[in-house]
């Protein structure tokens, strides 16, 4: 019993321990130490990470080659910084891109004038956003309506970047990284990819670089060598026997790895053009390009649209002399990709336009000069209206005439004109290979449910008539050729000469502002297209805007012009 007791009794004091009981009081030593909170030993890995400091303006560029212009660039052998001063934050810039190189094949291809952006660089903390302007809405500077107008509708953010150091010491400019805005997918081109080959290509950042990197005093021309990759093209589907199989778009036929391409991408940071430009309001009665905008001015009309159209700058040197050189001639480049036997035609195609101007008082308002096969300059810099060649495969067999203006006021300051090589082997062609559907080539497409800001879809110049007459031209020549022209010939040397002429003269046509005229062929009668007194003064048709058919007599008739060789009378009231 009394073993019984004492076990009882040592339980319950086990138990006390346990859950609380008081215990014997520690000894001083041991009553310090127990009641000092734990503190882990302090090395450099648990130390509190403290924000890196911002490193001086000189300790970034140290290294750094500095190139002056519009803005100052400072390129590293990995980086481009773009330096930015004070006065050049919240100033409007005109951000443009063209697709340099391409890979030849379903709209993708070289020389791809796109439009151009409205920016502001904005500084947000310790970063820069360069916001797109959003210059379609607008009213009097520092009005009430004006303030509620820039309340009312919303820029767009194309990118950020953070600002990468301490102002400058004595300009107070800070630096940003611009391969965090350009080395990417800004052009939104992947979109455009898998759109039209079903494929998610995407913008690879580790095999992307900069290319050549130029500034001017009015421009910054940045190069991109942007690479595009799928990690593996998608399968088709498994169907069961008997299934139908599901329409697929072909991949990419024009790459050696359909895995991967590189595009060359040349985007142009330039300032607003000098002011003392004076819009002009478009009239319906004349069919010119124009960009519109909606003025919250005054409530006196009911439309707040104004619609101002796109025309050149040109300006007398001697403003009291009836005929003048203009203080800044329009100059059209011929790009040493032109092959050397056709470079006349394009250029006598060009200065066609001079006349028209000639009757508004301008003498050489149009100057076409020669690229240097030598040229230290790049045909995609906006400082140069140029003319250019590129090839596809199969043959895309177009040119296209898109220039550039300010979209608040309708000045144009760039052109860009391109021609498919194709577009003089049509000789070499049997009829068989022009039999095509007669539709414009986009009515068979899928519309796109998104446009990016430089989408070839926002510039004007929907225009296919080249890519028509070329496989008119075809068939034409197949008929002069069943006469008896010999195809290695003058005649047909000729013939080819007269055609880029006349497709020269109508792209420049769009790039001085001009639409589609086609009521301009109801000009002449069939009679009068065979009297080549009339075609020389009229032309075949009252325009070269027209969509122009090669003129061919029936067999054992007289044979007038083949093709339009002078201005037409619209032409030159347009111009006026």
């Amino acid at each position: 019993m009394r073993e019984l007791t004492r076990g009882i009794i040592v339980m319950l004091v086990s138990c006390n321990l346990v859950f609380g009981a008081q215990a014997p009081a520690p000894k001083e030593s041991q009553k310090s130490e127990a009641a000092a909170p734990f503190k882990p030993e302090q090395t450099d890995e648990t130390k509190k990470a403290e924000p890196p400091k911002d490193k001086p303006f000189a300790e970034i560029v140290k290294d750094a080659q500095e190139i002056k212009g519009l803005f100052t660039l400072h390129r590293t052998e990995e980086k481009v910084y773009l330096e930015i001063l004070p006065d050049q934050l919240e100033q409007t810039y005109l951000l443009s891109l063209t697709t340099d190189s391409g890979i030849g094949e379903r709209g993708f291809f070289a020389a791809d004038m796109t439009a151009q952006a409205p920016i502001v660089f904005h500084k947000l903390g310790k970063n820069i956003q360069v916001r797109l302007r959003n210059t379609r809405f607008t009213a009097e500077p520092d009005t009430p309506i004006e303030r509620a107008v820039s309340r009312s509708f919303s820029d767009s953010v194309l990118g950020i970047a953070k600002i990468e150091s301490l102002p400058h010491p004595d300009r107070k400019s800070v630096l940003i990284d611009l391969g965090t805005i350009l080395l990417s997918d800004l052009p939104m081109l992947g979109y455009g990819l898998e759109a039209t080959f079903r494929i998610s290509y995407r913008f690879d950042p580790k095999n992307s670089v900069f290319g050549a990197v130029k500034a001017f005093p009015r421009n910054v021309e940045l190069e991109t060598v942007a690479h595009y990759a799928t990690d593996r093209p998608p399968l088709p589907p498994l169907l069961p026997p008997g299934a139908p199989v599901p329409a697929l778009p072909a991949p990419p036929r024009n790459l050696p790895d359909v895995r991967s391409m590189i595009f060359h991408f040349r985007y142009s940071l330039s300032g607003l053009p000098d002011s003392g430009y004076r819009p002009r309001l478009a009239d319906d009665r004349v069919g010119h390009f124009f960009d519109q905008v909606e003025d919250y001015t005054d409530d006196r009309t009911y439309s707040t649209s104004k619609r101002y159209i796109n025309r050149w700058r040109l300006e007398k040197q001697d403003p009291s002399s009836a005929l003048s050189r203009p203080k800044q001639p329009i100059v059209f480049w011929l790009e040493n990709t032109i092959p050397v036997e056709y470079r006349n035609s394009v250029r006598e195609g060009i200065l066609m336009w001079n006349k028209a101007f000639e009757r508004i008082g301008f003498r050489d308002a149009i100057e076409v000069k020669q690229q240097p096969d030598d040229a230290d300059w790049d045909s995609a810099d906006v400082r140069y209206n140029t003319i250019r060649w590129f090839a596809g495969y199969p043959d895309p067999g177009f040119a296209q005439g898109p220039s550039r203006t300010n979209p608040m006021t309708g000045e144009i300051y760039d052109a860009d004109i391109r021609f498919a090589e194709s577009m003089t082997r049509f000789m070499r062609r049997e009829a068989s290979e022009q039999i095509a559907p007669v539709a414009a080539a986009w009515e068979n497409s899928t519309p796109s449910p998104f446009v990016s800001p430089w989408s070839r879809n926002r510039v004007f110049a929907a225009c296919d008539y080249a890519q028509g007459a070329v496989l008119e031209a075809a068939f034409v020549s197949d008929l002069l050729l069943a006469r008896g022209m010999d195809p290695q010939g003058p005649e047909a040397e000729s013939f080819i000469k007269e055609f880029l002429r006349e497709i020269a003269a109508h792209e420049v046509g769009h790039t001085l502002g001009l639409r589609h005229n086609f009521r301009a062929s109801t000009i002449h009668t069939f009679e009068q297209l065979q009297d080549t007194a009339i075609t020389a003064r009229d032309g075949l048709t009252g325009s070269v805007m027209d969509y122009i058919p090669t003129n061919i007599a029936a067999k054992g008739e007289k044979q007038g012009e083949y093709h339009q060789t002078t201005l037409g009378p619209y032409d030159y009231w347009a111009i006026a």
